[in-house]
């Protein structure tokens, strides 16, 4: 592993400009970079990195969606499937797919058990399906959970059971196929009210697992690593996952007092935090993505109030040249080996049966220009005042 984080100075192409809430999803060896907040504005615009030529390049088809921020972006076959977000005070709930091959937009236009509004929430792929949980709409906070069928391009609303997390946004996602055989979405941070579990600000350090054929959910118990403390709470963080080392990346973020620089691994197989280096700033709403081991971060809002364009890239090891990996990103393919595997194991422990047993789971951001804004108060707590960006 390398010691330090490297901010890659070596990129050439169409640079992005600075922005923050963003997305970032990955496609045959390129990162794409969807929306954002940048130069005090919302954007609907399109951008690619390359990782092997390190180059930048801007895609512009002719229709496009409209400009948002903190929504999610997830790689699905040969698509990107884009959901929600915010534009100012306005709330988004609008489904956009982005074709890789023939490069243009298409709108999902979906009303029958839509999901209400909402921006900084969290979402995954698995067994064909998004499924969408949390976030805020307009100072509303969220714990529901959503599944759009991606057959069908239906929504619906499971009932679910177990120990649900508190309403929340700003955390993050992504699928795990644990050593049980079992599929899970599992749900890292975010801010939300005061409880038990948070800071005083509300600010989270729990995570939870929502099994997907059950639809149950069940708190996860991290403990400390050697040396190490409680792990440190925080909202809009960048979440990156290593499945060949079923390692959870967390980095950066904003504890309600303060952005964080700070970088750690959750072990999904025993469930211990360790610390990595600190990442070059202190950032929020940053994306990710870890791709042939190594962990890269993109653009980010600074403790300046500044919006980044910067690759910070951190150097891990352990995968293979093929592999691709990204927060929230689960192909067909992958979920339907699991499913062989697990039938194939299934048959085989049968078959032993039968021979040995005859009988038969906001921070303030930059400063905007708005009208208005709206204070809200909630169980005690004074969630800040909430601007565009909240």
């Amino acid at each position: 592993m390398s010691e330090n984080w490297v901010k890659l100075d070596s990129v050439t192409g169409d640079i992005p400009d600075g922005r923050f809430g963003h997305s970032a999803s990955i496609y045959k060896g390129e990162m794409y970079i969807f929306g954002g907040y940048a130069g005090g504005k919302a954007m609907s615009d399109l951008n690619k990195y390359n990782f092997k030529s390190k180059k930048w390049e801007k895609i512009t088809p002719s229709k496009k969606p409209p400009a948002r921020y903190n929504h999610t972006s997830l790689t699905y076959n040969d698509m990107m499937i884009v959901f929600g977000g915010q534009f100012q005070m306005v709330m988004r709930n609008d489904l956009w797919i982005f074709d890789f091959k023939s490069q243009k937009w298409e709108e999902k236009k979906i009303e029958k058990n839509k999901p209400e509004k909402r921006h900084s929430h969290s979402a995954i792929i698995y067994n064909d399906s998004m499924f969408i949980f949390g976030g805020n709409n307009a100072g509303k906070m969220l714990n529901d959970l959503h599944v759009l069928n991606l057959k069908s391009w239906t929504f619906s609303s499971p009932t679910v059971t177990g120990e649900l997390p508190s309403e929340r946004y700003g955390h993050s996602a992504v699928h795990y196929y644990d050593e049980n055989h079992e599929n899970l979405m599992l749900v890292f941070g975010g801010a939300g009210r005061f409880n038990k579990y948070s800071n005083k600000e509300g600010y989270q350090n729990t995570l939870y697992a929502l099994n997907l054929d059950s639809n149950k959910w069940k708190l996860i118990t991290i403990k400390a690593g050697t040396g190490n403390s409680v792990l440190p709470h925080r909202s809009q963080h960048v979440v990156t996952f290593d499945k060949s080392q079923d390692l959870l990346y967390v980095v950066a973020g904003f504890n309600g007092t303060n952005y964080l620089n700070d970088s750690l691994t959750i072990d999904l197989r025993d469930f211990l935090w360790d610390p990595l280096p600190p990442a070059p700033e202190k950032l929020m709403s940053a994306s990710g993505a870890f791709y042939n081991g190594s962990l890269y971060v993109f653009g980010g809002q600074d403790e300046k109030l500044k919006s980044s364009n910067t690759i910070s890239v951190l150097e891990i090891g352990g995968s293979s040249e093929k592999e691709e990996t990204e927060t929230e990103t689960e192909t067909e393919t992958e979920t339907e080996t699991k499913k062989t595997e697990d039938i194939q194991e299934e048959q085989e422990k049968e078959e032993e049966e039968e021979e040995d047993e005859p009988t038969p789971t906001q921070p303030e951001v930059e400063e905007i220009e708005v009208e208005e804004e709206v204070e809200i108060e909630e169980d005690g707590i004074n969630l800040e005042k909430i601007k565009e960006g909240r």
